[in-house]
């Protein structure tokens, strides 16, 4: 535009135009500059600005659909563990309908169906009324309880009885301690004259909240989510919170998700923890960077991110998270090139397996965080043993493998009772706690075992597993 205009001005000297047409000329090109100018900024500014909205409309269309399967895998989640738990109440009810109503035989049936961490009971009412308790050590103040009284909790049994279906109830606070979840199934029995008639409750008693660890919201807000879970408490009529990734109550989630769970209805919340205003605000910002000419500077940078997640990427699908060892994946490309070199060079090399014996019980006992601790420390203690030249890979929770690169001359079981000498010398895990481990292990040589990576790994994991079975029946046999 600027030659144009002067371009216009030397013609207009030379062909000698007055003072006025230069004057009149110079303004009708300073509007042409600020008229397209003008149009050029609204014409970029709409185009962009349509775009940004088009494109937060479709990801959080897409983002609804991503909470809306995250809703469904929980509630899914929280029915399978509170049904696989509560649906022994289906044994104490034949059990009952077996002896005709006389219970025999109660507590060595109640004995096998509490087997998990989290069932505090089983009870039998017959008409109501608790008279068996299992274990009743813990639970004497329940024997007499009255499951039909107007006592919090007992709305649920009532709606058992009227319903005849298994009934989940709760969470709320037990007549002993602490608050629980429960489960109450009727039972019906024929009398002398073969009609049907109501025998009572049979029920199930879970800790509450431990029963819901495994549900796990902490995975909820890595995602960028909160994520609360609910029901209308029958007793008070208002909601109750069951689950909250917060610990504090949210309402107006983006996604709310409705379900039935043994006769009762729950309900499950997800928004994101950053409010749609809030990214609409980034990308404005964004938009007036771009504005401002700083394309090439936010092309330069989206590409050097993209190119440090992909270094970033990669090293994590080589490595485990946990232990900063190798994984799976890195186990099984080392397998392949020793493979291949030993093949063209016709040498060996050795694969070590350790599998961690009752590792669960070390969760159990101690928790996670002193079961990672383990993890942890046993990965140092390989990764020491194998030294530079070797590699150490975690493959699964409990389960790592070393391949010796070179075995010549090495006394492969002595050096593997020496990894499982220094395995399990005893760990610290807290200033006064310190955990003592065993292992099964196992080795494999190539080409003497396998030629091929799922040969060899098959070899060290039979012997893993052998060995494990032998300790089994020697320990059956001492009983």
């Amino acid at each position: 535009m600027s030659m144009q205009f002067a371009g216009g001005a030397v013609r207009g000297f030379k062909s000698h135009k007055s003072e006025l047409e230069d004057e009149v000329s110079l303004v009708a090109n300073s509007k042409r500059v600020r008229s397209v100018f003008v149009i050029g900024l609204c014409s970029c500014l709409f185009v962009f600005l349509s775009l940004v909205a088009i494109g937060e409309c479709r990801r959080q269309s897409a983002e609804r659909l991503r909470m809306a399967d995250l809703a469904l895998i929980k509630s899914s989640k929280i029915n399978e563990t509170i049904i696989s738990l509560l649906y022994k109440a289906e044994s104490l009810m034949t059990l009952v309908i077996q002896s005709d109503g006389e219970v025999k035989n109660f507590e060595r049936i109640a004995k096998q169906l509490v087997d998990h961490p989290s069932i505090r009971n089983v009870l039998l009412a017959p008409g109501g009324i608790v008279k068996y308790a299992y274990p009743l050590k813990t639970n004497e103040k329940l024997i007499g309880f009255d499951m039909f009284s107007d006592m919090p909790g007992n709305l649920e049994a009532r709606q058992a009885r009227d319903t005849g279906r298994l009934t989940l109830g709760g969470p709320f606070q037990s007549v002993q301690s602490g608050e629980i979840i429960v489960g109450r199934l009727p039972v019906y029995i024929n009398d002398t004259t073969g009609t049907r008639t109501l025998w009572g409750l049979v029920s199930v008693t879970l800790d509450y909240p431990a029963v819901l660890k495994d549900v796990n919201l902490d995975d909820m807000t890595l995602a960028g989510y909160v994520c609360e879970i609910w029901r209308e408490n029958p007793d008070t009529v208002t909601r109750q919170i069951i689950l909250s990734s917060t610990g504090e109550e949210r309402k107006n989630m983006a996604v709310e998700h409705s379900f039935s769970i043994m006769n009762a209805n729950w309900n499950i919340g997800i928004a994101p923890i950053t409010p749609w205003f809030a990214r609409a605000d980034l990308y404005k910002s964004l938009l007036i960077s771009l504005l401002l000419s700083l394309l090439l500077a936010s092309l330069s940078r989206d590409y050097e991110r993209m190119k440090q997640m992909k270094k970033t990427l990669e090293m994590l699908a080589m490595n485990d998270s946990l232990t900063q060892l190798a994984n799976r994946r890195c186990l099984m490309l080392e397998f392949q090139q020793q493979i291949k070199r030993c093949k063209a060079a016709k040498t060996t090399f050795a694969v070590m397996g350790f599998d961690i014996r009752r590792f669960k019980q070390i969760n159990d006992i101690y928790g996670h965080a002193a079961g990672d601790a383990v993890l942890v420390e046993i990965g140092k203690r390989l990764s020491k043993f194998a030294g530079k030249n070797n590699l150490v890979a975690r493959i699964s929770g409990d389960e790592f493998m070393i391949i010796l690169r070179d075995i010549d001359g090495i006394d492969l079981l002595g050096k593997q009772d020496a990894a499982e000498k220094e395995i399990t010398q005893p760990i610290a895990v807290t200033d006064y706690n310190k955990i003592e481990v065993s292992v099964c292990s196992g080795v494999a040589v190539y080409p003497a075992d396998g030629h091929t990576v799922e040969n060899l790994m098959l070899f060290v994991e039979h012997s893993i597993y052998s060995e494990k079975y032998k300790e089994e029946i020697s320990k059956r046999e001492m009983l």
